[in-house]
């Protein structure tokens, strides 16, 4: 009797081991699922409020950029998402002239500021200065299958040579109807062009005026151009035609858009 009382109490704490380990084991389960679920859950709600955070437009504030790079403006990494963005995007510049430009992330030291660098040439052609403010936002752009330039500065007439340099040079960069562009071609000085027409036809941005005081806020709050359309900028690809006009025939060009137009070639701020 007292051997079956030892062999039916070893059956049942070994049952009960078993099972407390059956239930240790589903229970693990469960909180290793449990966690899971909660950090899906928080990714969701992350995706949300980050997409929520999405807006039109941010103003930004002008400073020195140094190699900044062809066409191309930097800002802070999070502005470039709030907009909607990815480094490499295209954005509009609006300053006293509204322009485009590839957005790429700042310098670390330059983040948190809500400043914005940019190309020597795209300054210029947003009419902007160094502590000036401007709207930025993330640009409805095409791809451009023609663009035409007007020559600015003297000098012998533009050859199929040069336009093909010039077409090269231009690869991968953003314009609008109005925006200067410096290309200096081989055997010659730098030379100044005026784009006058793409196709498809971007809106003719002209120069906007200023008020006399050097106050940030007189700056006449600068706007998207109205309306609207389709196509804020063109990017040159490799198959885009480019081509010059003559200084004489620009008379009745898209837009009528003249050097006077730009604010001139001088040194900008």
């Amino acid at each position: 009797m007292e051997e079956s009382l030892k062999t039916n109490n070893t059956e049942a704490a070994t049952s009960t081991q078993r099972i407390t380990s059956k239930l240790t084991a589903e229970n693990a389960t469960t909180n290793t699922q449990q966690p899971q679920q909660s950090q899906q859950t928080t990714a969701t709600s992350d995706g949300q409020d980050t997409s929520s955070k999405a807006i039109d437009n941010l103003q930004l504030v002008v400073i020195e950029g140094f190699q900044v790079g062809r066409g191309v403006a930097r800002i802070d990494p999070s502005d470039i998402a709030r907009l909607g963005c990815q480094p490499g995007d295209i954005i509009m510049i609006s300053g006293g002239r509204t322009t485009a430009a590839k957005v790429v992330p700042s310098a670390i030291v330059e983040r948190g500021q809500q400043t914005i660098q940019m190309d020597s040439k795209v300054r210029q052609n947003s009419a902007s200065g160094l502590g000036e403010r401007v709207t930025v936002w993330k640009a409805k752009v095409s791809n451009a299958e023609k663009v035409t330039l007007l020559p600015l500065s003297a000098g012998t007439p533009i050859q199929e040579s040069d336009l093909q340099y010039i077409t090269r040079y231009m690869i991968g960069l953003p314009v609008t109807i109005g925006d200067l562009l410096q290309v200096g071609t081989p055997g010659s000085a730098p030379r100044e062009f005026l784009i006058i027409g793409t196709t498809p036809a971007t809106p003719s941005y002209a120069l906007r005026k200023k008020r006399s005081t050097g106050d940030l806020d007189a700056v006449i709050p600068p706007v998207m151009p109205q309306p609207v359309t389709a196509t804020e900028a063109v990017v040159v690809q490799q198959g885009t035609i480019v081509k010059a006009q003559a200084r004489g025939a620009a008379h009745g060009a898209p837009g009528r858009v003249s050097y006077e137009d730009i604010g001139g070639l001088g040194k900008e701020l």
